[in-house]
């Protein structure tokens, strides 16, 4: 406050001011300035001292009212008396001379709506909606109404876009004279007093949900609240049994008739509540018991069909000492409901105490009757409209969170769950509020795109499904009505392209607004229309949810009593992880539900401090990109340095040259040491070089950009190895064919990757699918072209970003897919891994189809390392012939496939005796194989890559010691990436626990342990790393029988 008058002190036309915070009858805080003005400058108006303020003030520190006076009121001893200010008057303040008033019917009917939602008396046509108050939540209230005044359905975006008076109300002008009329029918109460009604659609899926799982607490929404002082038990028997009388939700139950399930409305009657007197018993004894008796009901389930779907519990720990324990089924109920509840019964318990009748007014409508509206309005056209726009919304294959668990996922899921919760100061949600409003967005909107942000952070996901809770009280009868509105909508969102956060709010903004204007619609249909078939191991369409809580809080207030809420956890969760923040006086409150079956309590709390770092880190800089946002505590920070110790680190700058630029320095330093061999014919790194050059400012010549993708369609040849070379210095990106493909796929390679140009052997034209890109042909004319160019390095800057080739897989399980491949990956492989020592002292034996990613290994593997390249000829040889040429050529560095070495191994073992490094994979690979080649190859260092199907006997214990002996071996199995100055930094720890497990499945039934092991792998498959905790590594084994093991 003394900030806010002193500024206002500065102003010239003030020479005094006093700023205070008042309640106004709706007891809405507001804040008012109270100011002497200068006698010669008593002309000026609120409108000057509120553009003066907002010059230097944020928007929450501009006070609602002013209040001029001739002088402040003063103590005895001179100073201010601010408890003989005068109570703003709020009618005379909204008039004043510079307020404009509505000119036409339109506005004034719309200025009217906005005094009613806003609790303003006068509203002037210039009345901005979201400075005077307004929000997301009150901007619906507004459109339910404008609906009703105008018979038009408006957008939630038209608020935000116009949101005076005087422009929304030429907003809907526009939209009358274009004959835009949406008609949704009224909601009007059934003429006929039925005591069964068709359920809503919420209703029917939570109805379908307890079939599925009965007597289950999942759905319980339980309360409880301490009572101190003299309370009249019979008065509040007597208004629970008026609200219950009230609404017709809370007499209803469930039941099916016809195989239609209905909700049937039964007869008022009068309550009795049920007491729990622990009197005798000691004070601890006491409470223990009142604290378990609580827990005991939150978990206890209800029987929709019996009924009754409300129970409350007195509890009497003293004379004037009770515990109030309250129970309701959330088919009758939601969030908003409970405000209605504690306002209904605080005000019926007042007025009966005081031998007065009931205030409240009869409801116009009840829940069966917005049931049986919803059933009659949502279908045909109506449903038509609203589910196409979330069909476009959600097309295509929905993406799954792969948000990491320190548990992998049961088959079915489990809704076993616990709360973790998390404080936000007032002085950062009051800054989150400022972004919101400076941004043009609601705090819901801001604190959605930062969820969404940590969420990237944990995945490296960019599509995100999240699920949002909205109160569905689009109709002003809705308002003061106990009963199941609330709706679910997923909001999807697009994080590709590391946007600023600002540039992300953006985003979230609209798609929230399209969300809101599409919020009819059921998620019961939507489930329905998208998931048929749904995965019953999680939620169906996202897996998290995340809701701001801004709905009408009503405060327990009773006559003579001292009231303290207290919250009970069922112990239950609906989803992976359900994030719900309550806008409080002190601040905002965030509770992070999770299941415990999937994370542990260490690792949501760490999420907590990781989700509030990141909400400091906005306001500080919205600007910075979302992969850049700190998001570590500075305690986290230290922990992990500590574990790295000062020499784990490896700088990203070290190495963060492209392919080529890694083989030009290669070439520098070593021009004459032989690279390549074909055929007998070799080549130094100098002359490999400088034919690539050569070739690459040919391409270049031919109109190749950077990032074209150039389709190579050669065998094995020292040609190949000198045009993938030659693409990467002119900036392309090589897509490798292999020649011998069946035309038909590699015309759909083709297509799919739709390439710039095409480099090629006559002899595989007439193979080449036709396309409009030029074929560039190896022949005698090339040869001749390519001896005049240049043969210096290119000058490009290729960040190892870039792509660096494309390489299609085999479409065994479908059409071939295009695996797009970064220099960084190929860099990162062969210059920053120790699985084998890349020396230049070895002989690489390049033997696989360019097609194939062990190519790759193979070529680049020697090249970027200084050693020598030898391409076996373009045919398939016998196992002698093979082994022939690897003693012949001194090869050292092998990879063959799982057949490949196990055909090697029963065959022509001898012929690997020199090779000092043999690499097997990509298939099954057998264990008596693995050992014979150990035994009787032992200079040889074996590396096995593949997912295992081991036979035959295996000691878990040894195989787990040989995994730590590995893991221990290779740094880059311990390697984290943390938060530092200027960007992330690979740290390496010193030491890793690795995460193993071991899974029996031999007792299980023959026919289906195997399936079981398939769904093992394929949520393994699924389950992501944390980049910034580690490990980067898990091992499953699981055992199908005592001889027959998988390692995952």
């Amino acid at each position: 406050m003394e900030e806010i008058e002193r500024i206002l002190k500065k102003h010239p036309a003030v020479n005094d001011a006093v700023v205070v915070v008042r309640e106004d009858e709706q007891t809405n805080q507001n804040l008012v300035a109270y100011l002497v003005k200068a006698k010669e400058r008593e002309q000026e108006q609120e409108k000057e001292f509120r553009s003066f303020l907002k010059e230097i003030l944020p928007e929450y520190m501009i006070p609602n009212l002013f209040v001029f006076l001739p002088k402040l009121p003063l103590t005895a001893n001179g100073k201010t008396d601010r408890k003989a200010l005068p109570i703003p008057n709020q009618e005379k303040n909204d008039i004043n001379t510079s307020m404009a008033l509505p000119q036409n019917e339109i506005e004034r009917i719309v200025a009217s709506l906005f005094s009613e939602v806003l609790h303003k008396k006068i509203v002037g046509r210039d009345e901005d909606f979201f400075e005077s108050g307004g929000h997301s939540l009150v901007a619906t209230q507004l459109i339910a109404r404008l609906r009703n005044a105008f018979e038009v359905d408006i957008p939630l975006v038209s608020i935000f876009e116009s949101s005076t008076v005087a422009v929304l109300s030429d907003t809907i002008a526009k939209l009358l004279a274009k004959d835009e009329i949406q008609a949704v029918p009224p909601l009007k109460a059934l003429s006929n007093d039925a005591e069964t009604v068709p359920l809503s659609f919420a209703q029917q899926r939570l109805w379908f949900l307890d079939q599925l799982e009965p007597n289950s607490p999942i759905y319980n929404m339980p309360f409880a609240i301490r009572i101190k002082g003299i309370l009249d038990r019979k008065m509040l028997e007597k208004a629970l049994s008026e609200i219950i009388l009230r609404h017709k939700a809370l007499r209803t139950t469930f039941l099916e008739v016809d195989g239609e399930a209905v909700q049937k409305i039964h007869h008022p009657s009068n309550i009795k509540l049920p007491v729990v007197d622990l009197r005798r018993y000691s004070e601890s004894e006491r409470e223990a018991k009142a604290c378990r008796l609580a827990k005991q009901e939150a978990k206890k389930p209800f029987n929709l069909e019996q009924g009754p779907l409300i129970r409350a519990t007195l509890v009497q720990l003293q004379d004037n000492d009770h515990l109030f324990i309250f129970n309701i089924h959330h088919i009758v109920y939601d969030g908003w409901s409970r405000g209605v509840f504690i306002s209904e019964l605080t005000t019926l318990y007042q007025v009966f105490t005081e031998g007065r009748p009931s205030p409240l007014e009869d409801l116009p409508v009840q829940y069966p009757d917005y049931s049986v509206w919803q059933r009659q309005w949502l279908r045909d056209e109506v449903l038509d409209k609203q589910l196409n726009y979330w069909r476009s919304c959600l097309d295509g294959e929905l993406p799954q969170l792969l948000l990491p668990t320190d548990r992998p996922r049961t088959v079915g899921q489990t809704f076993n769950g616990a709360i973790h919760t998390v404080k936000i100061s007032l002085d950062l949600t009051e800054r989150l509020q400022e972004l919101s409003a400076r941004e043009g967005s609601t705090l819901f909107m801001t604190l959605l795109a930062a969820y969404n942000t940590l969420l990237y952070r944990y995945t490296q996901q960019e599509d995100i499904l999240v699920g949002t809770a909205i109160a569905n009280r689009n109709h002003p009868e809705l308002e003061k009505l106990i009963g199941f509105f609330v709706n679910t909508l997923v909001m999807r969102t697009d994080l590709s392209g590391n946007p600023s956060f600002r540039e992300l709010l953006k985003r979230v903004r609209k798609m929230a607004l399209q969300a809101y204007a599409h919020q009819d619609l059921p998620f019961e249909k939507l489930v329905e229309e998208l998931c048929p078939d749904r995965d019953a191991s999680h939620s169906p369409l996202f897996k998290v949810m995340f809701s701001l809580h801004n709905t009408p809080q009503h405060k327990w207030e009773l006559p003579n009593l001292t009231i303290t809420a207290m919250d009970l956890e069922s112990e239950t969760a609906k989803f992976d992880m359900n994030v719900e923040v309550t806008e409080e006086e002190d601040g905002l409150t965030i509770a992070l539900e999770y299941n415990v079956d999937l994370f542990d309590k260490e690792t949501i709390e760490r999420f907590g401090l990781n989700f509030c770092t990141l909400l400091e880190q906005i306001v500080q800089n919205p600007k910075q990109t979302i992969s850049d946002i700190p998001i570590l505590t500075d305690e986290q920070k230290r922990e992990l340095l500590d574990l790295c110790g000062q020499n784990g680190s490896l700088d990203w700058g070290e190495s963060e040259e492209a392919i080529h630029h890694v083989f030009e320095k290669q070439a520098q330093d070593t021009p004459h040491r032989k690279t390549l061999t074909f055929e007998g014919k070799s080549l130094t790194y100098e002359q490999l070089n400088e034919q690539a050059n050569q070739l690459a400012h040919y391409l270049r010549k031919k109109g190749m950009t950077d990032g074209a993708r150039i389709a190579v369609c050669l065998e094995r040849s020292a040609e190949m190895v000198v045009t993938l070379l030659a693409i990467l210095k002119a900036g392309g990106v090589y897509v490798p064919l292999d020649p011998h493909y069946p035309k038909e796929r590699l015309t759909y390679m083709v297509e799919d990757a739709d390439p710039a140009l095409w480099i090629t052997r006559e002899k595989f034209l007439n193979h080449i699918p036709s396309h409009q890109a030029e074929p560039i042909v190896y022949d005698e004319t090339l040869a001749e072209e390519l001896k005049v160019e240049d043969k210096r390095n290119l000058s490009d800057s290729t960040p190892r970003s870039s792509l660096a080739y494309i390489m299609y897989t085999s479409g065994s399980t479908g059409q071939p897919k295009g695996v797009c491949v970064t220099h960084r990956g190929v860099v990162s492989l062969v210059k920053e891994t120790e699985f084998i020592p890349f020396s230049p002292h070895e002989t690489w034996l390049q033997f696989a189809p360019v097609s194939f990613d062990a190519a790759t290994f193979e070529i680049w593997g020697s090249l970027l390392n200084g050693a020598e390249l030898v391409v076996f000829p373009p045919y398939l040889p016998s196992l002698e012939e093979l082994g022939a040429f690897i003693q012949e050529q001194q090869i050292t560095v092998l990879w063959l496939t799982s057949g490949l070495f196990n055909q090697m191994v029963d065959y022509n073992l001898s012929s690997l005796c020199q090779v000092r490094y043999l690499i097997a994979g990509g298939d099954v690979l057998s264990v008596p194989h693995v050992r014979k080649a150990l035994q009787e190859l032992p200079e040889c260092q074996l590396n096995m890559i593949s997912v295992w199907k081991v036979t035959g006997e295996l000691n878990i214990v040894v195989l787990k010691d040989c995994l730590d002996e590995i893991v221990r071996r290779h740094g880059s199995l311990r390697t984290i990436f943390v938060d530092g100055s200027e960007g992330p930094v690979q740290k390496i720890l010193p030491s890793l626990a690795l995460p193993f497990s071991v899974v029996h499945l031999e007792e299980k039934p023959r026919d289906t342990r195997y399936d079981q092991a398939y769904e093992l792998a394929k949520k393994e498959a699924h389950h992501s790393f944390n980049l910034e905790t580690g490990p980067l590594i898990r091992v499953n084994l699981v055992q199908l029988s005592n001889k027959n093991i998988s390692l995952l």
